[in-house]
């Protein structure tokens, strides 16, 4: 067959195509090597390279930020540093003297007591509720000690964000509706959990500060 007759036949020899290869993106020789290394499990010491699901199949470890930083600082061999995040401490600062100086410039020492006794009661239910839910499904990734701190965080700035809040004459369900919003913001941020169980956490909080001060107002007027 001639190269006329393969055209009027719609015949035609195609050579064939190459094969286009990915375009790979350059890393630096240090970079590649520590690369190349093991990403050890902080709980059990299990290679996370390469992992597409969310917990270590070693372990159970959920393999969140905070968790892979750790595992990073193994794998370049920067030893954890002592004693509790600073982040956290500075918002419990920082909301604990707002909302302090709010309830003491409105009601005086017995406002600043109430706020006390609120606060403490809330940082008690709100870390027990973290720690229920931790063994319920959210899991485990850092010491108790320090999710303690970091609840102690969030909740102190929230109060200190709350009270300038109670100040602004906006209507009440529209205030408790940001409140719930700032609150999930906290939590997810200071625990390094997903806004979704943060949101559990402030809603089974909230509904039991409403329960404890019903009742103690109940128990008072009676």
């Amino acid at each position: 067959m001639t190269t006329a007759d393969a055209g009027e036949s719609g015949i035609y020899d195609l050579a064939p195509e190459e094969e286009v290869k990915p375009a790979q993106r350059w890393v630096p020789p240090a970079q590649a090597k520590q690369d190349a290394k093991p990403l050890p499990c902080p709980e059990c010491g299990y290679d996370l390279r390469g992992l597409r699901d969310g917990l270590c199949p070693e372990c159970g470890l959920k393999l969140t930020y905070s968790v892979m930083r750790r595992a990073q600082d193994l794998r370049a061999g920067v030893k954890p540093q002592g004693g509790f995040e600073r982040k956290p401490i500075y918002m419990a600062t920082v909301g604990l003297l707002l909302s302090g100086s709010v309830w003491w410039l409105s009601a005086g020492g017995a406002g600043l007591v109430a706020f006390g006794v609120d606060f403490v009661f809330t940082v008690t239910i709100g870390w027990l509720v973290f720690f229920l839910c931790s063994i319920a499904w959210i899991g485990f990734d850092q010491p108790l000690r320090t999710t303690f701190v970091q609840t102690v965080g969030a909740l102190g700035m929230f109060a200190g964000i709350w009270s300038v809040m109670m100040l602004i004459p906006v209507p009440g369900l529209i205030r408790s509706v940001l409140g719930f919003f700032i609150l999930m913001g906290l939590l997810g941020d200071a625990l390094d959990i997903d806004y979704q169980d943060a949101g559990i956490i402030a809603i089974i909080v909230s509904v039991l500060k409403f329960a404890f001060w019903t009742t103690v107002m109940v128990m008072l007027g009676g």
